[in-house]
């Protein structure tokens, strides 16, 4: 499925990423897990759980999750639509992924 594919590249970028000083288990983890993210089985996991958040999202901060991951609009884009401030549309957004990596790095484990 390639509804979320912004995000999927969005998560791979993270999880391998050099922000965290490099030791060999943590290569090894980013390793593992860009494997992972590669297998059809995993990424069709990783969609229902985003299918499944999204389900329980209001309706402006689904809005604001796939303009922002599916149509890669840019912050300022989406809240000038939905008539808000850029900051707000930040931390919402900062909010739905952070818990989208924690799902995601618990499927990884």
């Amino acid at each position: 499925m390639q509804l979320f594919s912004r995000f999927f590249v969005y998560i791979d970028k993270f999880v391998t990423s050099d922000s965290i000083e490099n030791d060999p288990a943590q290569a090894e983890d980013k390793m593992t897990g860009t494997k992972k993210l590669a297998q059809p089985e995993f990424r069709e996991r990783v969609t229902s759980s985003i299918l499944d958040m999204l389900a329980h999202l209001p309706e402006a901060h689904k809005k604001m999750f796939i303009w922002k991951h599916y149509h890669g609009w840019p912050v300022d884009k989406i809240a000038e639509h939905l008539k808000c401030n850029r900051a707000d549309v930040e931390g919402i957004l900062r909010q739905i992924n952070s818990s989208l990596f924690q799902k995601t790095g618990a499927l990884l484990t």
